[in-house]
């Protein structure tokens, strides 16, 4: 094992990794560290069909085709040494921000092992910052990383850097959290409950959540956050046990400490309802390795203000197979359902349904051949796809999800198809029970790509 300067190279492992995986850890692969002198020796099964691969800290990822190996001659690896990602965290003011912890992350999420294929890569690094703020890191592999620092009653904007690839320098400006205070009442009095409060504050483009916390009351009807939360405007759902969920619009947070009051209803002895759904015709096309899972499902509640958090990933509580039954507990409200089953290719939507507390309801979807469509690529160059938006040919805003082409794989994100997508494998949006949609895809330089598919 030598550096570029012909130097030994001490500490790196060595490993053997079959070529149908993506990756492996440590120790559940033939592997070696190499010594003072770079020598390593491994005694393996085969190196047909494998990877011989290197990782050493602060080198490039090194991957020999094990098939035009000869294991009676020696092997020379030559590692590269890394770029440095060099990171400085100050305040508002410019001052550094001293010993704070910084998180450097691979992105897209997934695929990372200690010891990668070609298409995956190692974890996360952690470091702590300088007198200068300062935060220094070195990449396995050239391909876009997440900079996040993590220090208590600060953010930044936004709250991870995006780069292209982990070298050179950047620059992170974080400022103190805003504080909250939400006053509740219960029938015009404050309300009076030891029970913990559910608190998540919701994008309100996007319908998704991007904070959540679960405190007591300090006071009959007060809650405090102190510094706690990134300044903005939000939904808020407030729940409590025993009692129907709130949604408090527009609550806008400014830098410093804001306000917001939410009448919370009286506990319903009924409580929760229950919704039964029926999937005729769902008839399998693929087969799935292993038990049937439920098909992916998505719900959006419709009534009042309900309606600004869009479709949010439904999570039954039961599925019957051999039934092809789907029960649901929800609160009291009306819903609208899509349910897409990626192994059949079928899909169906529910426009109204309405559930009362303490009640069953039921309901059949008839499950209809789908809208599938090749993801397109996720890369150009140095440009990514950053986020999927999925909608109607009216403008009607879909869920996005997918799978694999086989349907073995499915996926309820758009991060994860996009994930997928940028590490070479074939994957699909959809299905949708519509005949035509569009995906709008938002890229890393600012621009945007539709793509119909009908």
């Amino acid at each position: 094992m030598l550096d570029e300067a012909g130097l030994p190279v001490k500490g790196a492992t060595v490993y053997v990794l079959d070529k149908k995986r993506l990756g492996a850890d440590r120790d559940k692969v033939d592997h070696e560290v190499s010594d003072a002198r770079g020598r390593w020796a491994i005694y393996t099964r085969k190196t047909v069909d494998s990877w011989i691969g290197v990782v050493a800290p602060g080198y490039r990822t090194v991957l020999l085709d094990g098939d035009g190996v000869d294991v009676t001659k020696q092997i020379i690896h030559v590692v590269t040494r890394s770029p440095t990602l060099t990171v400085t965290v100050v305040d508002g003011s410019g001052a550094p921000l001293v010993e704070k912890g910084v998180q450097l992350s691979p992105w897209p999420p997934g695929g990372t092992y200690f010891c990668p294929g070609p298409l995956c890569r190692q974890g996360e690094q952690w470091t702590v910052t300088d007198s200068a703020g300062r935060s220094a890191f070195r990449q396995d592999v050239a391909a876009p990383v997440l900079v996040t620092p993590f220090i208590d009653g600060y953010h930044g904007h936004p709250a991870s850097l995006w780069l292209a690839d982990a070298q050179g320098e950047a620059r992170i400006v974080m400022h103190p959290n805003a504080s909250f205070e939400l006053t509740l009442t219960d029938a015009d009095a404050p309300l009076a409950t030891d029970d913990l409060i559910r608190l998540e504050f919701v994008d309100r483009d996007t319908g998704q959540g991007v904070f959540a916390v679960t405190e007591g009351m300090q006071a009959p009807g007060l809650l405090r956050l102190e510094q706690a939360l990134v300044p903005g405007t939000y939904h808020l759902q407030v729940s409590v046990p025993g009692r129907p969920s709130v949604l408090v619009q527009d609550v806008v947070i400014p830098e410093g400490k804001a306000r917001a009051s939410a009448a919370i209803p009286a506990a319903s002895p009924a409580g929760l309802g229950r919704l039964a759904v029926r999937l005729e015709g769902n008839v399998a096309t693929r087969q799935p390795k292993g038990r049937r899972r439920a098909p992916l499902t998505f719900l959006m509640r419709t009534d009042g203000a309900w309606a600004a958090l869009g479709w949010r990933p439904g999570a039954p509580e039961r599925f019957d197979a051999t039934r092809q039954r789907i029960e649901y507990e929800l609160e009291p409200g009306t819903y609208r359902l899509l349910v897409a089953d990626v192994l059949t290719g079928r899909a169906a939507q529910e426009r109204e349904i309405v559930v009362a507390a303490g009640e069953n309801a039921k309901t059949s979807l008839a499950m209809k051949l789908g809208q599938f469509g090749a993801l397109p690529a996720a890369r150009d160059g140095a440009v990514y796809v950053r986020r999927l938006h999925a909608r109607t040919k009216d403008r009607g805003v879909l869920p996005v999800f997918g799978s694999s082409r086989d349907g073995r794989q499915r996926f309820s994100r758009g991060i994860d198809l996009i994930a997928r997508k940028v590490r070479g494998e074939d994957v699909v949006i959809g299905p949708y029970p519509v005949d035509e949609f569009e995906v709008v895809l938002q890229r890393s330089d600012g621009s945007k790509k539709t793509a119909v598919y009908r």
